[in-house]
């Protein structure tokens, strides 16, 4: 039955009853003029009914909230089209009944409204991003428009569509065919009447074959689908393990049983077993850590449930010369890992002097073809790395990337045998001296992840371009990542480093002249010259565009990549790590959480710095048809790989953020079928540690949209048993392990879980301390300078470095440039080669872009033997993270207003940004500095005024360790402002006015035996300026008549019991007349010293006369001095709680006036002295290197 009211005179509460469906045909206004009539449509929906709107019916009711929801958007302001224009249709729902029957593009002539809809609303049809159409400002818009839609409000459904305003398009019978679609899903009338379309005419709703055969295998029926395909409340993200911080899950492989194959750099591989939620370790590999090396890939053979094979790529430790990365195939029992059954396939040569890209995913398509991705192996300091210098090897991805004889900057293709491997057909080289066969795409530069479509055997992967952020016409392009498509057998060139992007080239350098040649490379004719290629030098193929590129900032042509987080926007890192498709051969049939249809071929694309991902859809000539954002609702915290589950689910690895990466996970996202309204939010505390374990659970946080009672349901163990229904619960686990709490929440209409992991550790182990002794936290070096490194590892099981329990041979100590591409947005690392040592030199610094957000990191790796009773092998790891001497202005923490500004600075002197706008009582804060051996601070600025800026540490009111005088200038004229500063450390100084010989020194606290320092750092020196010889810094001293919470070489912990005498005894005599001990650890209470005495080698003190001591603080009444006057009742007190020498700055800005304005205009800050350096050296380009490995 179908009636057709022009007016709305007829509705009433129960004559809508009668109805499946209402439809608003070209409606618009206040067509419900009466509150009756507005109930009548409300109670009808939510008592089942179900809407179709169709064009101006978004027009329909403007200001009825209720509406608003219903519909599922209102036309945005100022962005609708005022005549009809043409337009492309992109339909990229292939499988509802009411976008299935449309051309997946369809031209059509409209006038367009654009929209802003709801949360939750899934889009059917988009038009396609055009600048040539009149009054309709799409062309600016990030994303194509949406233009038909469905959702289901209100537990009922809803189908819009904004096309039908042109006569002329109601006589095309696809349009007939949309709407009634439309009006067919909404009305559920197959469901309802059963059958294949009743109630509609013939030949009025078509289904495409593919979608019918599909859908037919699960027995959906498609009126069913969809709806809540792209929205979030239909999912569930679960965390299912937390990683220890900076253990670096790299990629995933999946079994057929649905276990869960974690590769972790450090060298492990984990198994997560879903079924019992656990964790559990199959394998370590003796990998080095260097730069971006270490265990790197996992593939599944094909016929993994039969043989048991899997393929590693990984980074032996000085394993081979010339060094190399491995492709190995190991035999797997149950969840162990047979390392003895090892098969080496492919030995690929490495260079580990500089950083970057070592790549290692692998995959297999359909053929039984394994494919592995590998970087070019080549540091970049800007634009193409083509330094063929000699000497410069490690700067020019000719070498590599260009080399038709190399494998690395290639993705390869191999098909494995029992013996070895064999070359597939259609690879890009038939192999000969010059070429090498298993490349299958060359001219890639970090291909770090990519993904196969199953049906087609199509690869697509992301490649993480170079950091330029601007064209230079003498250098070339601005730095792009790419997308790129290779058809099964249709291997190419991709043109890296000579083109990027949309086959953009560089401009040829002159390295030895530090020129430009102003001659572009040839994209269509390369040929590589370089002395560091072995392969063919002319007759490379043709380069190829990429799919898709997009850089810093906002991008002109691909736009829908751009960051969603603004403070993102400065970097970016694509990941193409999934491609989707519903009949997914490795999908069990029946699996609960297999993705809507919708997602039919699909590539799920994920930028790792942005946080986001994002869906390209394809036609069926494999073109993108349409990019749309994914899971906007879900936090991500660098997606890293994804991969589908038997059962439909997909697990994702997400990296971590920040130098030490919190939040590291393994993740899985379900599809639940059906949106509902509860936010579940589950938290514990503590989340890790040894057993018994009490943790305090709570479900703050959770809440319904829809009002209704909640009730909470709490399996602490994930074996489908409720364990309690309080809010807030404690448990204790005794079972060592990783425990998945799962927290199911339930109303009376809906139901929804999420999960929290714990980490129960065994008693039998305890994870190894790790403790960058030197250089300390926040230290400051000089670009171009050494700097000395100490680490100390203290083990419960395994010993100390120490007491030679533990080999510094076995300890890794990384140091890495750290990088923000913007000072708002998180950083990330690029390390250097990897020592295994306790103490070394490491340098020099170099940093890539002098006036970006840089700094180092020192980190200290070391994985323990085991524990008793078979416990696991722990890792431990420590870090530093020192900073640069030089440091812009606008990379603050934190400050006092938002009115204080940036803009780009005309300085000479160089710098990207200045601040200003400053007012008298403005400050500015910069985290994590310590000023040790600095001696005074340059400040770069000008002002039209007298100003002064204080330099105060911890807070706004804490000491003053600086006050920095400024001028007036003339306008932007910069100036340096010098004053002197002190240390940031909490510090006790003797000078023993001559040098002498000292073994120990003895600290005696007198009447106040609960002030002792609670870390102790000592430095010698000769002169009271240098402390930073590496033969005296730091000292090492043993321990003697007190004890440590942890004895350790280098600095010691006193507990918080102890009572007596502090004994700090060196390892070796030194000689020195200046003796300096820093205050390493915390407590609430101050550091006192009532008698310092100092001993000879031989043992004998020294004579204290004429002495003279200085401290970094003191009470008033209690002088330094007082340690030498042989009276215990008189002491030295520090006077301030104690504290690490790594502090919060807080320049704080005065005028000679109260508020005046515009006080100084800065540019950038130097700390000037030796700081952490060890040996200067001038600041230039990398020092040459050997053209062999």
């Amino acid at each position: 039955m179908v009636d057709h009211l022009e007016t709305s005179t007829g509705l009433s509460p129960t004559g809508l009853t009668a109805y499946d469906t209402i439809v608003f045909l070209l409606t618009s206004g206040n067509v419900l003029s009466s509150k009756d009539q507005r109930n009548a449509i409300a109670n009808y929906i939510q008592g089942g009914g179900s809407f179709v709107g169709v064009h101006s019916a978004a027009e329909t009711m403007i200001g009825w909230d209720w509406f608003d929801t219903l519909i599922g958007g209102r036309p945005a302001a100022g962005r609708n089209g005022s005549q009809l224009t043409g337009g492309t249709v992109l339909v990229h729902d292939r499988f509802h009944p009411a976008s299935t029957v449309l051309p997946e593009r369809w031209n059509v002539s409209e006038h367009w409204l654009a929209f802003d809809l709801t949360p939750g609303v899934h889009t059917l049809a988009l038009l396609q991003r055009s600048a040539d159409m009149p009054g309709y400002n799409i062309g600016a818009a990030q994303f194509d428009q949406p233009i038909a839609w469905t959702h289901r409000p209100f537990g009922s459904r809803s189908f819009y569509t904004s096309l039908g305003h042109n006569p002329d398009l109601w006589a095309d019978p696809l349009m007939i065919k949309h709407v009634v679609g439309g009006i067919a899903w909404a009305g559920r009338a197959w469901q309802k009447q059963g059958g294949e379309h009743p109630g509609i005419p013939s030949g009025h709703l078509p289904v495409d074959t593919r979608a019918r055969s599909l859908l037919a295998k699960e027995g959906r029926m498609m009126a069913d689908d969809d709806g809540t395909a792209t929205n979030d409340a239909a999912y569930e993200k679960d965390t299912l393990y937390n990683f220890q911080q900076g253990e670096q899950p790299m990629s995933i492989a999946i079994a057929p049983d649905g276990r869960v194959f974690i590769v972790v750099r450090n060298g492990e591989l984990q198994i997560f077993n879903p079924a019992t939620s656990t964790i559990s370790t199959a394998a370590r590999w003796n990998v080095t850590n260097s730069n971006e090396d270490g265990l790197l890939g996992l593939g599944l053979d094909p016929d993994f449930e039969n043989n048991g094979y899997i393929y590693v790529y990984w980074s032996p430790v000085h394993e081979t010369s010339p060094t190399q990365n491995i492709l190995s195939r190991y035999k797997m029992t149950g969840d162990t890992v047979d390392v003895s059954s090892e098969k080496r396939l492919l030995r690929i040569n490495t260079q580990r002097l500089a950083c970057c890209h070592s790549g290692g995913n692998i995959k297999f398509d359909s053929h039984g073809n394994l494919l592995l991705s590998v970087g070019d192996n080549t540091y970049q300091t800007g634009w193409a790395p083509t330094d063929d210098r000699p000497g410069f090897y490690v700067l020019d991805s000719q070498k590599s990337a260009a080399n038709t004889n190399d494998l690395r900057g290639a993705i390869n293709r191999i098909r494995p045998t029992e013996d070895g491997y064999e070359i597939p057909p259609n690879n890009l080289f038939p192999g000969d001296d010059l070429h090498r066969p298993e490349i299958y795409a060359m001219g890639v530069r970090n291909p770090f992840r990519f993904s196969i479509d199953p049906h087609t055997n199509n690869l697509y992967w992301g490649d993480v371009g170079p950091d330029e952020t601007a064209p230079n016409p003498a250098r070339g392009p601005l730095g792009m990542d790419e997308i790129n498509q290779l058809k099964f057998d249709e291997p190419g060139n991709y043109g890296w480093p000579y083109c990027i992007g949309p086959n953009l080239p560089y401009v040829k350098f002159d390295y030895s002249t530090q020129q430009s040649t102003g001659v572009p490379f040839d994209c269509e004719n390369p040929s590589n010259l370089s002395p560091n290629n072995n392969g063919a030098k002319t007759g490379l193929p043709p380069s190829r565009p990429a799919m898709v590129y997009y850089n810093y900032g906002p991008s002109k042509d691909w736009p829908q990549f751009d960051a969603a987080d603004p403070s993102k926007a400065a970097g970016r890192c694509i990941v193409a790590p999934f491609f989707y498709r519903y009949d997914h051969p490795f999908i069990a049939p029946g699996a609960p959480y297999r993705l809507p249809p919708y997602f039919d071929n699909t590539l799920f694309a994920a930028d790792w710095f942005r946080d986001q991902i994002r869906l390209l859809k394809f036609d069926e000539n494999a073109n993108i048809l349409s990019v749309t954002p994914a899971f906007t609702s879900f936090t991500w915290l660098s997606p890293m790989d994804i991969e589908v589950a038997p059962d439909g689910s997909l697990y994702i690895v997400e990296f971590g953020q920040g130098f030490d990466l919190k939040g590291a996970r393994l993740s899985r996202l379900r599809y639940m079928g059906v949106a509902s309204p509860i936010h579940c939010q589950v938290y514990g505390t503590p989340l890790a540690g040894p057993r018994p374990l009490e943790v305090g659970f709570t479900s703050w946080g959770s809440s319904t949209s829809d009002g209704l009672d909640m009730t909470f349901a709490w399996d602490f163990n994930s074996n489908g048993t409720v364990d309690t229904y309080e809010p807030h619960p404690h448990y204790v686990y005794t079972v060592a392990g990783v425990h998945v709490a799962t927290l199911t929440i339930t109303t009376a209409a809906s139901t929804k879980s999420c999960t929290i992991p714990v980490d129960v550790a065994s008693e039998g182990n305890t994870a190894p301390d790790v403790r960058v002794v030197f250089p300390p936290q926040g230290g400051v070096f000089t670009w171009g300078d050494e700097v000395d490194f100490k680490v100390a590892v203290f083990d419960a099981e395994d010993g100390s470095t120490e007491d030679g329990g533990i080999s510094c041979s076995t300890v890794q100590v990384i140091p890495g440039l750290g990088h923000c591409p913007s000072p708002s947005s998180p950083c990330h690392e690029h390390n250097s080669i990897t020592y295994y040592d306790c103490q070394a030199t490491f340098g020099p610094l170099i940093d890539e872009h002098s006036w970006e957000k840089f700094y180092y990191l020192v980190e200290g790796i070391y994985p323990d033997h085991g524990g008793l009773n078979g416990a696991p092998p722990l890792t431990g790891i420590g870090w530093s993270q020192i900073m640069p001497s030089v440091w812009q202005t606008e990379f603050y923490d934190d400050k006092s207003s938002p009115y204080l500004l940036e803009r780009p600075t005309a300085d000479p002197v160089g710098g990207e940004t200045e601040v200003y706008n400053i007012t008298d009582g403005d400050w500015l804060r910069y985290d994590n500095w310590n000023l040790f051996n600095i001696d005074s601070i340059r400040i770069r600025a000008y002002s039209s005024q007298r100003a002064y800026v204080d330099v105060r540490i911890g807070s706004l009111k804490g000491r003053r360790i600086a006050t920095v005088p400024i001028t007036p200038t003339a306008p932007q004229e910069f100036t340096d402002f010098v004053a002197p500063i002190e240390d940031t450390n909490q510090w006790f100084l003797v000078d023993m006015k001559a040098a002498q010989t000292v073994s120990r020194v003895l600290l005696d606290p007198g009447r106040r035996p609960f002030d002792y320092c609670r870390g102790y750092m000592l430095y010698a020196s000769l002169d009271g300026v240098t402390w930073g010889n590496p033969s005296l810094v730091p000292l090492a001293f043993s321990v003697a008549t007190y004890p440590y919470a942890t004895a350790q070489t280098g600095t010691a912990n006193v507990s918080a019991s102890f009572t007596g005498l502090v004994d700090i005894k060196l390892k070796t005599p030194v000689s020195a007349r200046y003796l300096k001990i820093l205050q390493t650890g915390t407590s609430p209470a101050t550091w006192s010293i009532s008698e310092l005495t100092v001993f000879d080698d031989k043992d004998k003190a020294l004579r204290r006369d004429g002495w003279a001591a200085r401290a970094s603080n003191s009470v008033y009444d209690l002088p330094p001095r007082s340690v030498f006057d042989a009276d215990t009742r008189s002491i030295w007190m520090l006077g301030e709680p104690q504290r690490p020498g790594n502090v919060s700055l807080f320049f704080t800005f005065r005028g000679e006036t109260k508020g005046a304005t515009d006080l100084v205009v800065l540019n950038y800050h130097t700390f000037n002295g030796g700081g952490i350096s060890t040996t200067q050296h001038p600041v230039g380009w990398l020092p040459p290197v050997t053209l062999e490995f």
